[in-house]
């Protein structure tokens, strides 16, 4: 979070909000936490959408999000595996 203040010229607070959204709105999750050598926590995050799809129609907007799912991981790699 801190990184993206920087780069951006965010406040480090509003980053950690939009942040949080995404967190609760099921967008990204938190895969590991690390301390740094100066003590310092930071947690990496990892996208959960597989895809978004936007299609226009008479002026209508729909998106959808597909998340990715772990069980559709699987089912892709499996399926991928050449058979003997």
């Amino acid at each position: 979070m801190l990184q993206l203040s920087k780069n951006y010229g965010i406040p480090f607070t509003t980053v950690y909000r939009r942040i949080q959204y995404l967190v609760d709105g099921g967008l990204i999750a938190a895969v590991k936490s690390r301390r740094t050598t100066d003590g310092k926590w930071y947690e990496l995050y990892r996208s959960l959408l597989l895809r978004v799809d936007v299609t226009f129609d008479d002026g209508d907007v729909r998106v959808e999000a597909k998340l990715n799912d772990v069980s559709d991981r699987f089912t892709r790699i499996w399926t991928s595996v050449p058979t003997i």
